[in-house]
């Protein structure tokens, strides 16, 4: 819906931008809109530069799922309410042929030629 919106909105935006086109070369030419588009501009550069502290791995759900799929199916398995052997029976009906208790799930995935989001999708998805 946003995307859609966003494309809808364009139009609009472009016959504004068209119709004050002249008002709006007056007003960029002249210092306080230069300063104010410097200040802004210097801003944003500012808090989006990356801080070099915390937040690897992006959103914190994120993390928190790579941090649990770093564990071996046997740390995982009670989590999901399963034994290993189970868990890595399921894992292997849905295509993660290198599954083993004793490895850890992002191995699994790597080796079995999956990504992350396939792995997870695998270990929430109903018992066939």
């Amino acid at each position: 819906m946003h995307e859609w919106l966003s494309i809808v909105l364009i139009l609009p935006f472009a016959l504004h931008v068209w119709k004050n086109w002249r008002s709006m070369t007056h007003y960029l030419g002249r210092l306080p809109m230069t300063l104010a588009l410097l200040v802004s501009t210097g801003a944003a550069v500012a808090l989006a530069w990356p801080s070099g502290e915390g937040r690897i791995g992006g959103p914190p759900q994120i993390a928190f799922s790579r941090q649990i799929i770093a564990n071996t199916a046997d740390k995982i398995a009670p989590l999901l309410g399963q034994t290993s052997e189970r868990l890595v029976e399921t894992l292997r009906a849905r295509g993660f042929a290198a599954a083993a208790p004793d490895m850890a799930l992002a191995d699994i995935a790597a080796k079995s030629g999956k990504n992350e989001f396939q792995l997870v999708q695998a270990l929430l998805l109903q018992q066939p």
